[in-house]
């Protein structure tokens, strides 16, 4: 919505707002800011910014989000020097800081089958990897990147790579969705 973070935040929040009037849950994205870096769905992105820039610039309109309300936070895949080197759908420090917020509700990946993920990772250690660093969903873009994902995390928690615990959490924050039914979210086991 524009170079000025205030200003984003009032169009965000009214935009969000007229979903939720309309009935329709509104997702902020992409957390933590994807001004100034170059387009993840092709390969690797980053932003030079440490975490305090970020809290000054890229993260009031998600605060602002957060406050009124929002139930959803898609997570974008490029990585920012504050926050280490994984891409922010990877990063326990991106989730801590999305959490910092005051956000309890649902974090979802974008799409790890864009470029700046699986061209580094395979699908299911994306997977993996996001919902041990705090994903709540993961985001897929076909049915085969969906049971490679399934299938990963499902490894993932008979080995303890994952701690049941860690599902029990996100299934929780996903029924606190107004309306959702948690079982049209899996995939097909075929």
């Amino acid at each position: 919505f524009g170079a000025d973070p205030a200003r984003v935040a009032g169009a965000a929040v009214a935009f969000a707002g007229g979903l939720r009037d309309a009935g329709i849950m509104a997702t902020a994205k992409h957390f933590p800011g994807h001004g100034g870096a170059a387009d993840s769905h092709a390969g690797p992105a980053s932003v030079d910014l440490d975490a305090e820039s970020l809290r000054r610039t890229e993260l009031v309109p998600f605060d602002a989000l957060v406050d009124d309300g929002v139930g959803l936070v898609m997570l974008n895949h490029v990585s920012y020097s504050g926050l280490g080197p994984l891409p922010a759908s990877l990063s326990p420090a991106a989730y801590e800081l999305l959490r910092s917020t005051g956000f309890d509700g649902v974090a979802v990946t974008d799409s790890l089958g864009m470029g700046a993920v699986n061209l580094r990772w395979p699908f299911g250690e994306a997977a993996v990897m996001a919902v041990g660093a705090g994903a709540d969903a993961v985001l897929a873009t076909d049915g085969h990147q969906a049971r490679a994902m399934r299938d990963a995390l499902v490894g993932a928690v008979s080995t303890g790579r994952i701690p049941e615990a860690r599902l029990d959490e996100a299934v929780a924050r996903m029924l606190t969705l107004r309306g959702a039914d948690p079982a049209t979210m899996l995939c097909p086991t075929g």
